[in-house]
């Protein structure tokens, strides 16, 4: 879209009035027929869209040829500003360290110094036997028995279990 404002498009206008000047189409049903709920709906709705009024009475094209217009900026100057100063800053940190606080230059024949060489033996690894040995076997069975739960044991495994009590003390299930 180009910042140049639009001619007025006759062809768009045109079929705006045209389309304004068409009858209604009539309803499909009566709305006295509807139940009540629809005609608040409809009466809401019918008196919100004439409450609409356009934006603007200009053409389409008028409209867009203003928003297209760029507004005049000035925001380049206090950005070269700050740009000018920080390079004066920079170049000022850049002279100041080097006139005075010159390096002190080395020696070409300075010594370096030297590390002996170090040898580290590899430590003997030998991977261990597996632990193949069953475990101690327990026997398997009932471990603890109560009113409200039983202890199961398999191996391993130990099962404990809540039984629910009865609801009727007098008539145990």
């Amino acid at each position: 879209m180009s910042a140049e404002p639009r001619e007025p498009d006759d062809v768009l206008d045109a079929l705006a009035r045209a389309f304004r000047e068409l009858p209604a189409p009539a309803p499909a049903r009566e709305l006295a027929a509807e139940d009540e709920a629809t005609r608040r709906a409809v009466a809401w709705m019918a008196a919100a869209f004439r409450a609409q009024s356009p934006a603007s009475s200009a053409p389409p094209a008028e409209i867009l040829a203003r928003t297209a217009r760029p507004t005049p900026r000035r925001t380049w100057r206090p950005l070269a500003a700050a740009a000018a100063v920080l390079v004066l800053l920079g170049g000022a940190l850049v002279l100041a360290e080097h006139v005075l606080q010159p390096r002190v230059a080395t020696r070409p024949d300075a010594p370096v110094a030297q590390a002996p060489d170090i040898e580290i033996p590899a430590p003997a690894i030998t991977p261990a036997a597996p632990d193949i040995t069953p475990p101690a076997s327990s026997p398997s069975g009932i471990v603890a028995a109560a009113e409200d739960h039983l202890e199961l044991r398999s191996g391993p495994v130990r099962m404990l279990l809540f039984l629910k009590p009865p609801s009727n003390p007098e008539n145990p299930r």
